[in-house]
């Protein structure tokens, strides 16, 4: 085994070829974070070389992301055909909407083909955590003003943030990941612990539907995540109804529109559910109605979802994920992320990952009322289309019943054989 040795671990060529990834997850995460920090958006402009600085940051995860796949080396021919397509559909989106996360993230997608999953996830989670705990310590030790804002009867608090919303949501989403590092279990002392902790933030922020997606998804792994185990372990034959999950994405993307289609149309029950919603739905017909359908994406500024919002213009912010990408990054695109989600719920259920095929249906269910499907601050399950995990490996080798004409995984194959 070629590798570097030290006391405590050998370190394989694979692993040494990772480690730029897990390093640019880190740097992107937390200038992500601090860049979404009350006292970051209230920079003046003769504090403007931070923002260089963390653009800086940001580039430098970018960059170390090239690397890895560098230093990785080895793809299948399937995959490389695969990435190249779906990158140059990803950059005619990314000219047109002149929005450059898309095709940067598309670097993070090409250095985790064939990483473990679950190691990704890990530093993600890691990352996270220490992001929001330092940020929201830096209000609780009075070093950053708490804003609060009273809208629509709540007194909201920022804990620190440019948003109301975005210390809870960022909350839901280290749950989701550490449920999923647990294969699914939560204990009893977790569900409380964690669930106290979904009340703060609720309590702090109110934010209603961060707070019942976190409640739901404790109590759902609490009630469930050991059957889930004993159903993967024992492989049992598959139901009929992880046959039709793996079409959930364009479930919920069809509900969306359908949503706000019955909305325009005034029935009273959805005027309702547009209250609510606190106006999502008003919002998402007001956008289809504005900027229409777009094959490439169009260049949109969203305006809303931040303190200064009011000093930039009309407010117009969509907060449904799948119509805000449709709009703004255009139909290509939006069948690229549903056909990625797609991917991984397909390998959940091949892998018999069911805790992970019922994580990804709370995302997607989440998505319809907020803006994190494709967003590396939150949510980095859609990395997990081109990873591995150790469902894979274990049923590659035990069972063989894993199909591995997979494109990307097929390094994963090799390397996991030869490391």
């Amino acid at each position: 085994m070629k590798g570097i040795s030290t006391k405590q671990h050998i370190y394989t060529k694979k692993e040494l070829s990772e480690a730029p990834l897990y390093v640019a997850v880190d740097i992107f995460t937390f200038t992500e974070i601090i860049s979404n920090s009350s006292a970051f958006v209230g920079l003046t402009g003769s504090e403007a070389h931070i923002y260089v600085l963390f653009k800086l940051f940001r580039y430098s995860a970018y960059l170390l992301c090239v690397l890895c796949m560098v230093l990785k080396g080895r793809y299948s021919v399937k995959g490389i055909l695969g990435f190249g397509i779906a990158s140059s559909a990803v950059l005619l989106a990314t000219i047109y909407s002149k929005d450059n996360a898309l095709i940067l993230y598309m670097l993070f997608l090409g250095a985790a083909a064939g990483t473990d999953g679950r190691k990704l996830i890990k530093v993600f989670f890691r990352a996270q955590s220490i992001g929001l705990i330092s940020i929201i310590l830096t209000v609780l030790f009075g070093f950053v003003d708490n804003y609060v804002r009273f809208t629509g009867g709540r007194d909201r608090h920022f804990l620190g943030f440019s948003w109301a919303t975005t210390a809870p949501i960022l909350f839901l989403f280290i749950v989701m990941q550490y449920i999923y590092l647990k294969k699914g279990i939560v204990s009893i002392a977790e569900y409380i612990i964690l669930l106290l902790l979904g009340v703060w933030f609720y309590i702090q922020t109110r934010t209603r539907m961060a707070f019942i997606v976190t409640a739901g998804t404790l109590s759902f792994f609490l009630l469930c995540g050991r059957y889930l185990k004993d159903k993967s372990e024992k492989g049992n034959r598959i139901g009929i109804i992880y046959k039709i999950i793996p079409a959930s994405p364009w479930i919920c993307a069809t509900a969306s529109f359908w949503a706000v289609y019955l909305y325009g149309q005034g029935g009273k029950w959805m005027i309702k559910m547009n209250d609510l919603l606190a106006g999502r739905l008003k919002w998402s017909l007001e956008g289809l109605k504005d900027y229409g359908v777009s094959l490439w994406g169009q260049p949109i500024v969203w305006i809303g979802n931040n303190i200064n919002e009011t000093l930039r213009g009309a407010y117009n912010y969509v907060d449904c994920s799948y119509i805000q990408i449709f709009l703004k990054c255009g139909i290509i695109y939006f069948l690229i992320v549903l056909i990625a989600y797609t991917m991984i719920l397909r390998k959940a259920v091949q892998d018999r990952e069911y805790y992970l095929c019922w994580i990804i249906v709370f995302v997607l269910g989440f998505s319809m009322t907020e803006p994190r499907l494709v967003n590396l601050m939150y949510n980095p399950f859609i990395l997990l289309c081109v990873t591995t995990g150790n469902a894979c490996r274990m049923y590659r080798s035990n069972k063989g019943e894993l199909d591995e004409k997979r494109g990307f995984h097929s390094y994963a194959k090799t390397e996991i054989i030869d490391g």
